[in-house]
C-alpha cells in the first residue's frame, strides 16, 4: 500500500473515532461498539473497495459531517411528513452517495431496548441527547425548547401500548361473558356489538382512555375500518401520555431515494393528519398473542400521505 493510501487509512480511522467520541454520550454502551464495528468494517469496506478500483467516493465527506459537533436539524414541534428527510433538512448530505448506499444498514443497527433507526437519527443531528423526561429514545434541543422524542421504525408494523401495565389482560377473560358466545376469527362480533356490549367491552379493554361520548361516536360509525382508526387515534394519544413524550417520529428508509421517510406527530388531536398518514390497528382481542404489552395495544403502519 502506498504512503498516500496509508495516510488515507489513518485519516479514515481518525474521523471514525471522532464520530464515535462526539456521539457516544447519546448512545447505550453496547450501541457504541456496534457503531464502531459498522464504521471500521462495513463503511471501511465500501471506502477501500472504491479506493482500489479508482471509483469516485464521498465517504470522507460523510465522516466529516458526522464528526461535526454542530449538526442542526428541523423542528419536531409540528405535524408533517417527508419522504426525503435528509435531502430536505441536511443539505450537506443531500447528494452523498456513500450515505445512500449504507443508509439501510445504518438504519438497522439495533439491540433490545434500542430500535432500528435510533442510531442513524442520533448521528444525523447534534442536538439529540439521551432522554430527560422518560426512559428511552431522545431529547431534542430546539432553540430554548426541549422536546422529548419517541421513535418508531415502520419497516413493519410497530406496537404502541395503551395501558401503563404491561401485564394488563381483559379480552380473553371477558369476551364470552359480555358477548354470550365464543370468539371467532376477526373482529365482526365486537364491531357489531349492541350498545351495551360495546361500552362494557371497550371500557374494560381501554380503562385508561375510555370516554363514553367518544366511544359512543365510534359505535355509531358504520364503517368498521374507520372505527378501528378512531380507536387507534385514542390509543395513540394514551401512548403519548404513558411514555411522556412530545412528538412521535415514525420512520423508515426510503430505499428508492436513499433517504429517510419520517412522519412527525406533535399534535395528537389532529385526527385528519394522523388518519391520512398512519394506519392504526387496535388489538381488540389478544387470543394467543404474545406481545409484551397489555391488552388493547395499537399496531401502526404507514399509509397514503403526501
Amino acid at each position: 500500500m502506498s504512503i498516500k493510501n496509508l495516510q488515507l487509512v489513518k485519516e479514515f480511522d481518525n474521523l471514525s473515532e471522532m464520530v464515535i467520541n462526539n456521539n457516544k454520550d447519546k448512545l447505550a454502551d453496547k450501541m457504541v461498539e456496534k457503531l464502531r464495528v459498522f464504521l471500521k468494517q462495513e463503511l471501511f469496506g465500501v471506502w477501500s473497495r472504491n479506493l482500489l478500483i479508482g471509483q469516485e467516493d464521498d465517504t470522507f465527506e460523510l465522516l466529516r459531517y458526522l464528526a461535526k459537533t454542530d449538526r442542526k436539524g428541523p423542528s419536531f414541534n409540528k405535524n408533517y411528513r417527508t419522504k426525503n428527510f435528509i435531502s430536505d433538512h441536511i443539505p450537506e448530505l443531500k447528494n452523498n452517495n456513500c450515505l445512500k448506499n449504507v443508509l439501510t444498514s445504518l438504519f438497522e443497527i439495533k439491540q433490545k431496548g434500542v430500535g432500528a433507526g435510533e442510531v442513524l437519527f442520533s448521528l444525523l443531528l447534534s442536538d439529540v441527547s439521551k432522554p430527560e423526561g422518560k426512559i428511552g429514545d431522545y431529547t431534542y434541543r430546539e432553540g430554548n425548547r426541549r422536546i422529548e422524542l419517541e421513535l418508531k421504525a415502520l419497516t413493519s408494523a410497530a406496537s404502541c401500548k395503551t395501558n401503563s401495565d404491561s401485564r394488563f389482560q381483559f379480552s380473553n377473560d371477558n369476551f364470552e361473558r359480555i358477548f354470550k358466545q365464543k370468539k371467532i376469527k376477526g373482529n365482526e362480533q365486537i364491531m357489531n356489538a349492541t350498545k351495551e356490549q360495546w361500552h362494557e367491552y371497550m371500557s374494560g379493554l381501554y380503562p385508561e382512555c375510555y370516554e363514553y361520548e367518544k366511544f359512543e361516536a365510534i359505535h355509531k360509525t358504520k364503517d368498521n375500518k374507520e372505527k378501528r382508526q378512531m380507536i387507534g387515534a385514542i390509543g395513540l394519544k394514551r401512548y403519548k401520555e404513558i411514555d411522556n413524550f412530545d412528538s412521535l417520529l415514525a420512520l423508515k428508509p426510503n430505499e428508492k431515494e436513499g433517504d429517510l421517510e419520517i412522519v412527525c406527530i406533535n399534535d395528537f388531536e389532529d385526527y385528519d393528519f394522523i388518519n391520512k398518514n398512519l394506519s392504526l390497528s387496535p388489538s381488540l382481542y389478544r387470543g394467543r398473542g404474545t406481545q409484551a404489552v397489555g391488552d388493547g395495544y395499537i399496531d401502526i403502519k404507514y399509509k397514503g400521505g403526501e
